[in-house]
């Protein structure tokens, strides 16, 4: 049997040792009853009270894809600590042909007995999850009605005292009420980030100023003295929204600390705000975009981002755009939106004629054994250097071990340089621990060729389950300009006519195509 397996540990347990250990039993467990691992995930410092992983959902993805039929976990709370998130992903892995099994906890869920002890650890790990919450949020909230920070850096325009309360800081004040009284005055969001980042100004995190962090300071109640709390929390559907209306619960606490916008100035803000939103209509519908996190703007680096925009008849157009020139502007960014449709026809139709011809099968099953075979060995070079290095340092350790039993004298530079071997030990301990972790599973000949054999035929059928993750299985990058769209392969295209292929390694290609933006 093909099998995966998923591991995480939490935020409250910081600790990469545990998805080591997980992962070592799941492997165990595999080995115990001959099943093949195809594949590993872990998600690490992520919380179990929601699916919104990483790799858990490129988990997901893949079993959609039909890439193994089982998913084993060390225990159940490792897929997660809310029940309708575990039974809702349970029940779509089965609808996948994608079973579940548990390392440390051998119960059959097709039981009764199984799935009764299945419920019972559930509900057990959605407990211990909620009165965790209910306790650390006790302490919040005593922080909030005393104006004090909850966490995290200051607001912008504010510091923290030495007791952690909230003080104006006069030169970002500056900014803030700029951004109020320009924004009143109606100038839009990129006017006013040109003349904050003009004068200097610059986000907490020390970028320029863009659109969506203007809003946000638009909105945010600190600026009038009002501290609340809850207004961002988990929504049943496991997501948070910070532009819903207050919930019923969420603690609000007025003038609790000083403001640097008056009530009047902010709540005419929020009007105009809502007449703005009021004035672009009705939400665009939600479209699939199938290339997004495979393109890249050339020009700024960015990852261009899936949008739609209707002409002057009310048609709508799908086109794939550079998220910092729509924050910025054209001054940062000069790259123009380029067409999702015939950018995604361009995609499929080249994987269809570079890869997925029956005629190249093969030699595609050849350069995807290699490549595998050079993922293994690169990882394994890298675990064997650093465990030369381990020993190395252990060695000096030793040294200075045998040193003080005969007598040596132990001063402060000798204690210094022994913690810092000791710092260095643990550091090469833990890379060694984690590329351990992550190494790739073998895989035989005859997988890879069951996978690319379902790949070229979904493709050539148009009824691909998962067309985003067949293209990702074969293209590494696109990069867009204002005149050329440049595609990156993971393998070298097996077809033999392209004899000016600019070569990017000996498992990558490129293939660069004049493309007009459309839009």
């Amino acid at each position: 049997m093909i099998v995966a397996l998923y591991a995480r540990y939490s935020s409250d347990n910081k600790r990469v040792e545990s998805i080591v250990a997980q992962l070592r039993a799941c492997r165990e467990y595999c080995q115990r009853y001959g099943y093949t691992i195809i594949k590993e995930y872990a998600d690490e410092a992520m919380t179990g009270t929601n699916d919104h992983r990483p790799q858990f959902q490129q988990m997901l993805r893949d079993a959609e894809a039909g890439m193994f039929e089982m998913v084993i976990a060390h225990k159940v709370d490792r897929i997660g600590r809310n029940e309708f998130d575990y039974y809702s992903n349970r029940h779509k892995l089965e609808s996948y042909g994608v079973q579940l099994a548990f390392a440390a906890q051998g119960f059959d869920a097709s039981t009764p007995e199984g799935a009764l002890m299945n419920n019972t650890l559930i509900g057990l790990a959605a407990y211990y999850s909620r009165n965790l919450s209910k306790e650390a949020k006790k302490g919040l909230r005593e922080n909030v009605r005393q104006g004090k920070s909850t966490g995290g850096r200051p607001l912008f325009g504010y510091r923290y005292t030495a007791d952690k309360h909230y003080e104006i800081d006069a030169h970002e004040a500056e900014a803030v009420r700029i951004l109020f009284d320009m924004y009143n005055a109606g100038y839009g969001y990129l006017q006013i980030a040109k003349k904050l980042n003009g004068m200097g100004f610059r986000t907490r995190l020390g970028n320029l100023f863009g659109k969506n962090s203007l809003h946000d300071l638009l909105i945010n109640r600190r600026y009038i003295g009002t501290a609340i709390l809850g207004k961002n929390t988990m929504t049943a559907s496991g997501k948070r929204n910070n532009h819903r209306p207050d919930p019923d619960d969420m603690l609000i606490i007025e003038d609790v600390c000083p403001a640097i916008i008056d009530k009047e100035i902010f709540m005419e803000a929020q009007e105009k705000m809502q007449m703005r939103k009021r004035r672009k209509g009705a939400n665009r519908a939600k479209r699939e975009y199938l290339l997004s996190g495979l393109i890249i703007c050339e020009h700024c680096g960015q990852a261009m981002t899936g949008d739609t925009s209707k002409n002057k008849y009310g048609k709508e157009y799908r086109y794939y755009r550079c998220p910092k020139k729509t924050r910025l502007g054209t001054n940062v960014c000069p790259n123009k939106s380029i067409s999702a449709d015939k950018l995604e026809d361009l995609v499929i139709s080249q994987i269809q004629e570079l890869f997925l011809d029956e005629d190249t099968l093969d030699q595609l099953m050849d350069k995807v054994e290699i490549s595998y075979k050079k993922m293994v060995e690169n990882t394994d070079a890298e675990l064997a250097e650093l465990k030369k290095k381990l020993a190395a340092i252990d060695r000096k350790i030793d040294k200075f071990y045998d040193f003080v039993c005969d007598g040596g004298n132990v001063d402060d530079r000798a204690r210094e340089r022994y913690r810092a071997m000791k710092e260095e030990y643990s550091n090469y301990s833990k890379q060694i621990e984690k590329k351990e972790a992550v190494r790739p599973a073998s895989i035989s000949r005859a997988t890879i060729r069951k996978y690319i054999e379902r790949y070229r035929k979904e493709m050539a059928t148009g009824k691909a389950p998962n067309i985003a993750g067949t293209i990702a299985a074969f293209v590494d990058k696109i990069k867009v300009s204002d005149s050329n769209i440049t595609i990156g392969y993971r393998f070298t295209p097996v077809d033999d006519r392209l004899e000016k292929l600019e070569s990017a390694g000996a498992l990558g290609g490129s293939r660069t195509h004049a493309f007009s933006s459309g839009g």
